[in-house]
């Protein structure tokens, strides 16, 4: 690979999507990002490559949502960087550039939002952000109530991050038993709800399989 790192405005008429693309992002998501670059006017620059079949045109390495959301806008051109990609490097970067990325300290990102609500109002930060108007809330009211209820409770490189993929039937599970032991523990992240939750399970586990 190979190219400019110069940024770049060029005519969304000539920006293709790359067919292989795997990353999806819902409408409600894709709404918030419009938001943000209204409200804003930044965003991070695209990144593309000439076209493989016709050198008149550019093919999209990641910023598929962003051209998106210039396009909802009314934009006719994006801020772009444009790499020399071969076919293989053009599929490895689909499959790294939306994933090779950090992942947020609960605590952390608790206090940025208690920092955000003070300056923000709840609806119009959660117009602009992945969390819906009723976590925002939430969230503010536990900080009111409990001011130190995002302090690190251990070390952020002893932290491991864990994902699943499930299908909308047991996402919905899950988020109910989220729920239920958030009635219980108010202050509970969802990391502490999960961990309650198995360890109940374990222990379940243990006194039936004891009994057997």
């Amino acid at each position: 690979m190979s190219g400019s790192t110069s940024i770049r405005l060029i005519p969304l008429g000539e920006l293709r999507p790359h067919p292989d693309n795997p990353n999806h992002m819902p409408a409600s998501r894709l709404q918030k990002l419009v938001a943000h670059i209204r409200k804003s006017g930044q965003y991070e620059p695209l990144i593309v490559r000439t076209h493989p079949t016709d050198e008149k045109l550019y093919q999209i390495l990641n910023g598929h949502h962003r051209a998106q959301a210039l396009r909802a806008l009314g934009h006719d051109r994006a801020a772009c960087i444009v790499w020399q990609a071969s076919d293989h490097e053009a599929r490895l970067y689909l499959a790294t550039l939306n994933q090779l990325a950090g992942t947020d300290i609960p605590e952390k990102r608790a206090a940025l939002l208690d920092l955000l609500l003070q300056e923000v109002v709840v609806q119009d930060l959660a117009a602009l952000l992945p969390e819906s108007t009723d976590e925002l809330q939430e969230l503010a009211d536990l900080s009111a109530s409990s001011p130190d209820f995002h302090e690190p409770s251990f070390r952020d490189e002893d932290r491991i991050a864990m994902r699943f993929l499930m299908d909308p039937e047991e996402a919905a599970v899950i988020s109910a038993a989220f729920t239920a032991h958030q009635h219980v523990d108010r202050a509970a992240s969802p990391t502490a709800s999960l961990v309650a939750i198995a360890k109940h399970y374990l222990s379940s586990g243990a006194e039936v399989a004891h009994a057997r």
